[in-house]
């Protein structure tokens, strides 16, 4: 992976006077999607019920930005994302999925 690829969703917290370099959300969404047939299913499936949780902060904006620098990004937020949330979810950011989904 390019080096590009690391500062995508970076960000800093301060934590006992140490900076402790993290993804956000989105990045982490994205990652958890790439690598799910190297996560037990049993915690895939877990990760997903909590950010099914928490759709509603999730800025699908900074997601399709981010799916823009990898290869076969808007695929990605189409197939994966669209079967990993419910469909108000989705109706509610249909410009990003497409008229199809």
């Amino acid at each position: 992976m390019a080096n590009h690829f690391f500062e995508i969703g970076k960000s800093q917290i301060n934590y006992n006077n140490v900076q402790i370099n993290i993804y956000n959300k989105e990045r982490m969404l994205i990652e958890l999607i790439r690598n799910k047939n190297i996560i037990p299913f049993d915690y895939y499936k877990k990760i997903i019920s909590n950010y099914r949780e928490i759709a509603d902060e999730i800025d699908m904006s900074l997601l399709a930005d981010y799916l823009e620098c990898f290869a076969n990004g808007k695929k990605f937020l189409k197939l994966y994302i669209g079967r990993s949330f419910s469909d108000k979810f989705i109706r509610k950011h249909r410009l990003l999925f497409g008229k199809r989904i």
